[in-house]
């Protein structure tokens, strides 16, 4: 009954309504929202998205990459299924504008042999595109990981487009695979002039598997965790990119929370140990994701690292996940309809049954999606209680829907936070 009380409460004030703003002031002088040629914001429609920065078309000037969770699905897929697979797909936005004042009017698929590029998702993750010449040819290749952990690279074709999709795999024929919802960055982790690769995962925490192969010819031979100093604890993450925040000549950690909206980085030792997280942006509990003012960016933040104004300063770019709420109309009978309608009643004894599985090995249950997962908690356990947990907040809010006539999406919104 609370919990329905409480839902009640969040979407009839707009779901994400904020009481301050995210804490950047320490490294950022301000923060503004991408946004269209028409002065609209930049939303990615299908939810969750990553972005990064390259020239794609070859004027000169860099264009915004932008990787997506994605709605169509992939081929085989029955859409009865509960949670069928959909293609995250990659979206182009040429840059219309200058270096120092991008302007993007429309986007465009990139493709492989014609059709548009993709890699499975059906939950936590978007595609998110990273570049890098792994094998000393001069010309960068496309990585992603996706939602069943395998981590996806593509050749650049003579025709602009990126084909020979391969899954990396280790030396012993083995796919490189951490774990569900898997993000890549690739980078010289261990400053032996080599790519190696940088895997983030949901619900597993931060790895990285060492190239012990040539700069022509890569080769991985194992997968190891890093925990930045915290011990036996993983680092709850959901993407991280290798970055000299700094200056010291050393490529430290920056990474994005797995739960909520901060990001925090690891200063690199020089010893191959990295230094307990500091955080860069905080976005405290009690401020909201959104667009509004007072509200902070989104969660789950993909990070790119990225002089988006040219002054020379290296900012910070965030491709966030935001619920957005177009409205509701109270009516002085709605808890009474809420509580007599019987929809929800059975997926919510799932969830409390799960939730009673749980308290057998902690306390310390999440109180929602967002909330970090404590350790004890079986991984199995753990992804069975999100899942219905999800499902059951989805239930909630179509139903909401139907009551008050407003609605919720899930939109990908891209920050951009200016360096001092």
């Amino acid at each position: 009954m609370k919990y329905v009380l409480s839902l009640v409460v969040l979407v009839c004030i707009g779901w994400h309504s904020g009481y301050g703003q995210a804490k950047y002031e320490k490294y950022f002088s301000r923060y503004e929202i991408l946004h269209m040629s028409d002065s609209s914001v930049l939303k990615i429609n299908t939810g969750s998205c990553g972005a990064t920065f390259y020239d794609m078309n070859g004027d000169g000037k860099d264009d915004l990459v932008v990787g997506e969770f994605g709605e169509v699905l992939c081929p085989g897929q029955d859409p009865k299924e509960k949670k069928p697979f959909v293609q995250g797909r990659c979206r182009v936005y040429l840059n219309y504008g200058t270096k120092e004042c991008p302007v993007y009017k429309d986007f465009k698929w990139l493709e492989t042999n014609g059709q548009p590029l993709y890699v499975p998702i059906t939950c936590c993750v978007p595609m998110v595109p990273a570049f890098a010449d792994i094998d000393g040819d001069g010309v960068d290749e496309l990585f992603s990981g996706c939602y069943p952990g395998d981590i996806y690279m593509w050749k650049k074709g003579a025709n602009g487009e990126y084909v020979d999709q391969v899954i990396i795999k280790l030396a012993d024929g083995k796919p490189i695979n951490i774990g569900n919802a898997s993000t890549v960055f690739p980078g010289d982790v261990d400053g032996d002039g080599k790519i190696d690769l940088l895997i983030a995962g949901l619900y597993d925490g931060l790895f990285w598997a060492r190239n012990t192969g040539t700069k022509e010819v890569f080769r991985f031979e194992k997968v190891e965790r890093m925990n930045c100093n915290l011990g036996e604890e993983k680092i709850g993450v959901n993407h991280a990119v290798l970055y000299d925040w700094d200056g010291d000549g050393k490529l430290d950690i920056v990474f994005g929370a797995g739960y909520g909206g901060n990001v925090s980085w690891c200063r690199n030792l020089g010893d191959g140990t990295y230094a307990e997280p500091e955080i860069l942006v905080e976005r405290p509990e009690e401020v909201s994701a959104g667009l509004e003012p007072g509200q902070g960016h989104g969660d789950k933040p993909k990070i790119c690292i990225y002089d988006y104004d040219g002054d020379g300063k290296e900012d910070l770019v965030l491709a966030t996940e935001v619920w957005e709420n177009t409205g509701c109309e109270m009516t002085p009978d709605l808890f009474e309809k809420l509580i007599k309608d019987e929809r929800w009643v059975k997926p919510r004894k799932t969830l409390d049954a799960l939730v009673k599985k749980m308290r057998k090995y902690t306390d310390n249950i999440p109180e929602n999606s967002y909330t970090e997962p404590d350790s004890r908690i079986p991984k199995d356990l753990y992804e069975k209680w999100l899942a219905a947990n999800n499902e059951y907040d989805g239930l909630m809010q179509r139903i909401m829907n139907e009551l008050t006539g407003g609605s919720t999406n899930l939109n990908g919104i891209i920050w951009v936070y200016y360096r001092k």
